[in-house]
């Protein structure tokens, strides 16, 4: 699957779920880690339901556990838009701003401020 349709399945599968749309769409807009074999093998889950309909979904437990065990190398910016994202697709994965955000351009601050007013409704 190419980045983008992976992308458009990821935001389609999390369709209704304000901050797991939010999440997919953070990912997506950002682009770098759907471009990444590293990450798109070990830490997203695609397939095609048996309706024929394509479904996917990151597993952000396993994609941060990658991250802090230096499993996924990457600049602290993509480091940043990662865990923001993570925070916002599985609330039990806690975010410490302040640490992330100094690392961010305003291109991706712009992508953090659209995902969490996403996640607000």
């Amino acid at each position: 699957m190419t980045p983008h349709a992976l992308a458009g399945t990821l935001i389609s599968h999390a369709a209704g779920l304000t901050s797991n749309a939010a999440a997919a769409e953070l990912i997506a807009a950002h682009y770098t880690w759907l471009t990444r074999t590293d990450f798109v093998t070990t830490c997203v889950h695609a397939g095609t339901r048996p309706d024929r309909h394509h479904y996917a979904y990151i597993d952000w437990e396993h994609a941060i556990t990658a991250l802090d065990s230096h499993k996924l190398s990457c600049s602290p910016s993509e480091a940043g838009i990662l865990r923001i994202a993570a925070s916002l697709g599985d609330h039990h994965i806690p975010v410490h701003l302040a640490r992330v955000l100094g690392s961010l351009d305003r291109t991706n601050i712009a992508l953090v401020t659209t995902a969490i007013t996403r996640a607000n409704g």
